[in-house]
């Protein structure tokens, strides 16, 4: 079975992304200030080539491509800054769901939480055939999603054939779901590392406290990172005795050593005192969940189920100028111990599959089944 993994929300942020005007379009002053950025703050600064024609440069995109250092860097980007206000904003406009290829069959891999996808009934392996009587692909979302009206989804989903209108629309989304399995295991889906989920995850843990669980599975499969600072907060909830102990420290390059920065451990009210925690995974889990797992494996036993995590031990700071952001890589991260070189990804325990026949939190999806063995069992499930 093939399968391709498409992040697509087919949400647009509030305002739209982009900018029409002209001034943006025709503004040439980025060349000099990006061009300083390479040469100074980027992680890589010294092992690329910064003696370029600028006067061949066409915008700030394909400066970026240009001058980004190959071998390691996927991740640099530009961004405008009305695009920019809306990055990790649970604010959106859409229908709110991802979908993925499975043998080229267009079908959905989860909806976000409280999305119009989500309260319309759109479940995660639904197989969508046709929306607004066209095939999904062969679509514009781009327009389909400023329709004021119902659209519908025709979609195949356990042997038959289903309608579901949704509308496109603004909406607020969660980042979170939690559940008690079995009386004493939590269980937290957690969606992305945002400013505005941390209150979520605050009730999270005082709501798992309240109910005394020995053990958490936390499912991050198809989480692609966020803020480090909301990584730092959620590592504070995991463990309750490791005050002052280091998390994780960025590290920049030799010019801006003074750059460098250390997260420690601080015991919050709601702090759990687990010796093992397990996460699911797949090779979407990035960034700053994998600043989770690798800042915890020095301290407790980490375990992670599911599939090999993407690769990303580095990080960003934006800068702007008058009209744009930019995401250079500026640090890259290392746990307590100095281990930072991860670009192949965070290796998995338990080898499991990401089961699109169950819901995220069902406890017959393979992967959260596979993770309640390992509880009882201590050892991997044999297939």
């Amino acid at each position: 079975m093939s399968r391709f993994i498409y992040l697509v929300f087919f949400i647009i942020f509030l305002d739209g992304c982009g900018s029409d005007s002209s001034l943006v379009r025709s503004y040439k002053g980025y060349k000099i200030f990006l061009l300083n950025l390479f040469k100074t703050s980027y992680l890589w600064s010294e092992d690329i080539n910064t003696d370029i024609e600028l006067s061949k440069i066409d915008s700030p995109y394909q400066m970026v491509e240009m001058l980004k250092y190959r071998p390691k860097d996927r991740w640099s980007f530009v961004l405008s800054k009305e695009e920019n206000s809306k990055l990790f904003s649970s604010n959106a406009k859409g229908f709110g769901f991802a979908y993925t290829l499975i043998d080229g069959n267009f079908t959905i891999l989860y909806t976000l939480i409280d999305s119009p996808a989500d309260k319309a009934g759109l479940k995660r392996g639904d197989i969508v055939v046709s929306i607004d009587g066209h095939r999904p692909l062969d679509l514009n979302f781009q327009e389909l999603l400023n329709e004021n009206r119902d659209i519908e989804f025709k979609v195949f989903r356990r042997g038959e054939y289903k309608l579901i209108d949704i509308r496109p629309s603004e909406f607020y989304f969660k980042f979170t779901k939690r559940e008690i399995i079995d009386g004493d295991i939590g269980y937290l889906r957690l969606d992305l590392f945002s400013s505005d989920a941390i209150e979520e995850i605050d009730e999270a843990f005082f709501f798992f406290k309240s109910h005394n669980i020995r053990d958490l599975v936390v499912d991050i499969r198809y989480n692609s990172g966020g803020s480090v600072v909301v990584a730092s907060v959620f590592l504070d909830k995991l463990v309750s005795n490791l005050d002052g102990e280091v998390q994780f420290r960025l590290k920049w390059n030799e010019k801006y050593k003074k750059r460098d920065y250390i997260y420690r451990f601080e015991h919050d009210e709601n702090s759990l005192n687990l010796e093992r925690i397990i996460f699911l995974t797949t090779k979407i889990t990035a960034s700053a969940s994998e600043i989770v797992i690798n800042s915890l494996k020095p301290y407790i036993d980490v375990i992670t189920i599911g599939d090999r995590t993407y690769g990303k031990p580095v990080g960003m700071e934006g800068v702007s100028d008058r009209f744009y952001v930019y995401y250079l890589i500026n640090f890259k991260i290392e746990n307590s111990v100095g281990f930072s070189d991860y670009f192949d990804g965070l290796d998995v325990t338990c080898k499991s599959l990401d089961d699109l026949s169950h819901t995220l939190g069902d406890i017959n999806e393979t992967m959260l089944r596979d993770a309640l063995f390992f509880m009882e069992n201590g050892e991997c499930r044999r297939y």
